[in-house]
C-alpha cells in the first residue's frame, strides 16, 4: 500500500485521528457549475498513522506564492507513496460543498511539490474516489496547476448525482504534496491560467446572432426599427434563444467555443452589434440579459466556452453629447490623417 519511493509494500494502519482544520469554515457553495476553495479553509483533516508514522495534513505559510492566507501541506515529507487504499489508510482533509447543478465536475488542484515523489494527490467525493483519482503536478519547486495523473491526459472528474451537501476529499499520495487551491468546474474547457495555448487549440465558431436562428420571434421588433428578414441590411430575428436550441448542433459539429455578436443595444436597430447606443444594456432585439445568462450557462454545461465580443473604441453615431469638445466632432476621413 505504500512505498518510500516506488515499490508497493504491505503494512496495516496503526490508527488514526480527526482534526479541524484551523478557524471555523462555512461550507462552500458551487455556483454556475464552478467551485472555488482555498486549501488552507477545509472543514476537517484526518490524521492516519503509517509503519508507525503518523502523517497529517496541516496549514503552513513558509513557501510564497499562494493565495489566501496559506496552504495546507502533507507531513512528514519522507518520500512515503501511498499506492492503494488511500481512502481508508491515507492522511486526509475534507470540505463541505453544497450543488445546486448535478453533473460531472472536474477537479483542478493548484499544488507545490519538490520531487516527483511528492507530485501527487487523491481526491474523491464522500469517502469514494473515482476510477482516475489521483492529480499529479508537472513541474517541481513551483506553484502548478493540475487536472490530470502523471503522464495522463484524462482529466480527473468526480460525479455529483443529484443536488445537495457533499464532502469533497483530498487523500495523501505523496507525502510532502502542498495544496493551495481547488476548483471544481463543470466546463471540461476551464483553464485556471491564462495561456495562448489555450485558445490555440479551441474550434471556435462564430455567430452573427441576427443571422443564426430566431428562437423567439416576440422580439424581433421590440421598438427598434429596420426589422425585415428579406433585406440584406436590416435585422433577421436571431436571437440568444435561437442559439441556445441549437447547442447540441454546435457541439456536434466539434466546436468548443462560440464567439457571438456584440450584445448591447444598437438603436437603430443595426443587426451586427457593432453600432452600441447604450453600453449598459442588452440588445432586446437578441433577447434578456436572463436570456442571455441562460445560453452562457447552456453552453458551458455542453462544455462549451461562450466569447463575447466587446467593441470599446466607438460607438454608433446615434450617440450624442452635450460636452463641449462634442461639437467640432468631424465624421471620418474629414479631418483625419
Amino acid at each position: 500500500m505504500y512505498a518510500p519511493v516506488a515499490p508497493v509494500l504491505r503494512s496495516t494502519l496503526a490508527g488514526c485521528f480527526l482534526f479541524c482544520c484551523g478557524g471555523a469554515h462555512a461550507q462552500v457553495y458551487e455556483t454556475q457549475g464552478v467551485v472555488r476553495i482555498e486549501a488552507e479553509n477545509c472543514t476537517s483533516t484526518i490524521a492516519r498513522t503509517i509503519n508507525g508514522v503518523t502523517y497529517a495534513w496541516g496549514a503552513d505559510t513558509a513557501t510564497p506564492g499562494y493565495s489566501g492566507t496559506g496552504y495546507l501541506d502533507s507531513a512528514p515529507d519522507d518520500g512515503t507513496v501511498v499506492t492503494a487504499h488511500w481512502t481508508t489508510t491515507s492522511a486526509e482533509t475534507d470540505y463541505t460543498v453544497n450543488f445546486t447543478n448535478p453533473g460531472t465536475y472536474y477537479v483542478w488542484v493548484r499544488g507545490l511539490a519538490g520531487s516527483e515523489t511528492s507530485a501527487s494527490v487523491y481526491v474523491g467525493l464522500n469517502g469514494a474516489s473515482p476510477a482516475a483519482a489521483s492529480l499529479a503536478v508537472a513541474e517541481f519547486n513551483t506553484w502548478a496547476w493540475a487536472n490530470t495523473a502523471a503522464g495522463s491526459s484524462t482529466r480527473i472528474a468526480v460525479t455529483v448525482p443529484t443536488a445537495g451537501t457533499y464532502t469533497l476529499n483530498l487523500w495523501m499520495q505523496g507525502a510532502g504534496f502542498a495544496v493551495d487551491r481547488i476548483v471544481l468546474t463543470a466546463n471540461p474547457n476551464y483553464s485556471p491560467e491564462y495561456s495562448a495555448d489555450f485558445w490555440r487549440n479551441q474550434n471556435i465558431y462564430q455567430i452573427i446572432t441576427d443571422r443564426f436562428f430566431d428562437g423567439d420571434a416576440n422580439n424581433n421588433s421590440s421598438g427598434l426599427p429596420n426589422y425585415g428578414p428579406s433585406n440584406g441590411g436590416q435585422a433577421h430575428g436571431g436571437d440568444f434563444k435561437g442559439i441556445e436550441q441549437k447547442l447540441d448542433y454546435i457541439k456536434a459539429l466539434g466546436v468548443t467555443a462560440i464567439w457571438i455578436s456584440p450584445v448591447v443595444k444598437n438603436a437603430n436597430g443595426d443587426y451586427h452589434g457593432y453600432a452600441a447606443t447604450d453600453f449598459y444594456s442588452v440588445n432586446p432585439r437578441m433577447g434578456s440579459l436572463t436570456d442571455l445568462q441562460r445560453l452562457v450557462r447552456e453552453a458551458q454545461k455542453r462544455g462549451i466556452l461562450v466569447i463575447n465580443d466587446v467593441v470599446a473604441n466607438h460607438g454608433s453615431t446615434w450617440v450624442d453629447s452635450g460636452d463641449t469638445g462634442w461639437a467640432t466632432f468631424k465624421y471620418p476621413p474629414v479631418g483625419y490623417n
